[in-house]
């Protein structure tokens, strides 16, 4: 049977981090995402990296 919803996990985060104001790091390969406010504004940053073996996520955001 073929997959679906394939993504819904960091669109999940994505949204989740916008709801808190916080930041999110998604590294990858040779790529990093960091989702930030800038100037007011939710803004998506992609930077190239050395390459990383491996992924990570990182949310940093005030709970409670």
């Amino acid at each position: 049977m073929p997959r679906a919803n394939m993504g819904v996990g960091l669109k999940a985060l994505v949204d989740f981090s916008d709801l808190l104001s916080g930041d999110l790091w998604i590294v990858s390969g040779s790529a990093m995402i960091r989702r930030v406010t800038l100037a007011g504004q939710r803004t998506s940053v992609i930077s190239a990296i050395p390459p990383w073996e491996g992924s990570w996520i990182v949310l940093d955001a005030a709970v409670g």
